[in-house]
């Protein structure tokens, strides 16, 4: 499908750091059936919203590109500089994501790492920021297995690599939150310590 270009102020022109993060959010309007779309087409037009994303797939597996990937958009506080925002549609947490949207997320993400390189896919709620502010998206409802192996990578170091980055942040940002015993038991439990 075709990308869909939509206007929003909410982004800064040109980036201050190198994209190394593809962080993935889940739009979540809280109305069961809702049509969160045209909703979040409407929330990120508005200058007072002060968010945005990059990209947005629809269940049907539309894009919607609001910032380009150039630019930073608002979506991951702290991270905004050095990441890529795409919000899957998906109006409360145990409304299930489609095929459609695995397809094309996967697609984008190729892209991007053609584009940008070998970059690590993280779900916002796995970020700093997130942990911080209790975020849920992607949620436990985003297989992030089929999602790996849509995207076809062969070389498994890579993924293995993308693996210990994306565990260390989390990490990293659970011990700031206080969090180092759980740290401790995550570590525990897959043997990176012994027991």
């Amino acid at each position: 499908m075709e990308e869909q270009r939509f206007p929003t102020p909410n982004y800064t022109r040109g980036r201050t750091q190198q994209v190394i993060w593809i962080i993935i959010h889940a739009t979540r309007s809280g109305i069961p059936g809702n049509d969160d779309w045209y909703g979040t087409v409407n929330w990120f037009a508005n200058p007072t919203a002060q968010v945005s994303a990059h990209l947005l797939i629809a269940r049907d597996g539309r894009r919607g590109r609001f910032v380009d990937d150039e630019d930073t958009a608002f979506h991951a506080g702290e991270h905004n500089p050095y990441t890529l925002g795409v919000e899957l549609e998906q109006p409360t947490i145990d409304t299930p994501f489609t095929e459609a949207q695995y397809v094309a997320l996967a697609g984008e993400v190729r892209e991007w790492r053609e584009k940008f390189g070998p970059l690590a896919c993280i779900g916002h709620e796995g970020t700093p920021q997130g942990i911080r502010q209790g975020k849920t998206d992607p949620g436990p409802l985003f297989d992030w297995g089929h999602f790996t192996e849509m995207l076809n990578m062969e070389d498994t170091e890579a993924r293995r690599l993308i693996a210990i980055i994306n565990l260390a942040d989390r990490w990293a940002a659970m011990i700031r939150l206080g969090l180092a015993q759980q740290v401790v038991n995550e570590a525990k439990a897959l043997g990176v310590v012994a027991q």
